[in-house]
């Protein structure tokens, strides 16, 4: 937090390029509906001019609200300190195969707020926190970053869905199905 020289005590952080498809605007949409709050979008755009609406997207972050903050590339070993410096984790994207920054994010706790994808339940399950529109995702930014119980149950999900996600019990899974193979 020190090094993004943050002050306000609520940090709503995403991970992914700069792209329509990861929900950017919406983001952006809730950030300005939530200015009390510290947004914090880790990626850029790596592909630059083949990025889907790459000028229109460099104008929209030039021009975002003053309580988002856009870090660019990040490299790989940085990110646990972005992640630790986060409340809650934040990703609007329309389509997802696999989220892996939602597991990561999962794996420190933090709560995860979501889009209503099709494609979650299916490797989330019921561990997150979901939502349509920038209206849906600020009433429950807000509503986390107000109600202690509230964030601390779904800090608890969150704990949840990573432990489904651990090499031991991976490795559990493995052994299964050898032993299943074996007999």
């Amino acid at each position: 937090r020190n090094k993004l020289n943050l002050t306000t005590e609520f940090v709503a952080t995403c991970v992914g390029q700069i792209q329509p498809r990861k929900g950017i605007y919406d983001f952006i949409e809730t950030a300005k509906l939530c200015p009390n709050i510290t947004f914090v979008w880790v990626g850029g755009t790596p592909f630059k001019g083949l990025t889907a609406e790459y000028s229109k997207l460099q104008e929209v972050v030039k021009n975002a609200p003053k309580n988002i903050i856009f870090t660019g590339i990040v490299d790989f070993a940085e990110m646990p300190a972005y992640y630790a410096m986060s409340d809650v984790y934040f990703m609007p994207s329309f389509q997802e195969n696999f989220a892996f920054a939602t597991i990561e994010a999962s794996s420190v706790r933090l709560p995860l707020l979501l889009r209503d994808n099709v494609e979650y339940p299916s490797s989330l399950f019921t561990h997150y926190l979901k939502g349509k529109t920038s209206d849906d995702f600020t009433e429950i930014v807000k509503k986390l970053g107000t109600d202690k119980s509230f964030f601390d149950k779904w800090s608890d999900e969150s704990d949840q869905l990573a432990a489904k996600y651990t090499l031991k019990v991976y490795m559990q899974k493995l052994v299964d199905i050898y032993k299943k193979v074996l007999s």
